[in-house]
């Protein structure tokens, strides 16, 4: 009985662990600097297996944080790899600032 209930533990176990998602999130900028009024562009990769439901943020309010303005977000672009088995997910987004300051992004 208790032989039955280990093993069926480490079953589970193994499992779990094979049920486990790779997901890889990238986040870019084309420029660590600009000045104010000028553009750059954030740059988002998602790496998942194929049919992971993956959101992309829309900045509804128009800004990425108080004082980066977002002009810009394009479509996601989608292709698949390793056979169709994953697929990357691809979005850019166009930003600016007016205001002089350091900002964490």
């Amino acid at each position: 009985m208790m032989r039955r209930l280990i093993l069926s533990l480490v079953c589970c176990l193994l499992v779990a662990l094979g049920v486990k998602a790779d997901i890889m999130v990238e986040s870019s900028l084309d420029s660590t600097t600009i000045l104010i009024g000028q553009q750059v562009s954030l740059r988002t990769k998602v790496t998942a297996p194929k049919g992971t439901r993956v959101v992309f943020p829309e900045y509804a309010n128009g800004y990425l944080t108080e004082g980066v303005e977002v002009l810009e977000r394009s479509k996601v672009d989608t292709s698949e790899i390793d056979g169709g088995q994953r697929w990357v997910l691809n979005r850019n987004y166009l930003l600016t600032s007016f205001d002089s300051a350091l900002y964490r992004l």
